[in-house]
């Protein structure tokens, strides 16, 4: 199996701790991570179908971007408001947004190179599926 990276490692629950305890809770926006470092590793996994690879490789690609603008903008907002309230597990939003932008960047970096340098090339050698980026790319009948 995989090694699948993870945002945060929870910390010990220490004995006896209160139901208000922040080693008690997952953050929110660190657990969409972990998800979607799954969904990717699936997209890794040389087991999984060549385009189903590519399916789990768009899913994680569609759901980072929604998770940037929305989440991440979020929290940017909660910052530039001055709003110092932590979440669930203990985080102002300045830590989540510190723990997030060095998970973000891992994911994506992955995420990229799995599709440039193995994905890409094999679904136009093996399904004959060719993706264009550029316009100027196309032939005068395709445009």
């Amino acid at each position: 199996m995989l090694d699948v990276p993870r945002a945060v490692n929870p910390p010990a629950v220490p004995a006896g701790a209160a139901l208000d305890d922040p080693a008690l809770y997952f953050n929110k926006e660190l657990s969409w991570v972990d998800f979607n470092w799954r969904v990717l590793a699936l997209a890794m996994d040389e087991r999984t179908p060549l385009l189903e690879r590519v399916k789990f490789v768009a899913i994680t690609a569609s759901n980072l971007d929604e998770f940037v603008q929305k989440r991440i903008g979020g929290l940017r907002r909660q910052e530039a408001a001055g709003v110092r309230q932590l979440s669930d597990d203990g985080r102002t939003p300045q830590e989540q947004l510190r723990l997030l932008h060095a998970a973000v960047v891992q994911m994506h970096g992955r995420m990229t190179a799995l599709w440039e340098s193995d994905l890409r090339a094999r679904v136009a050698d093996v399904a004959d599926i060719h993706v264009v980026t550029r316009f100027a790319d196309l032939s005068t009948e395709q445009r």
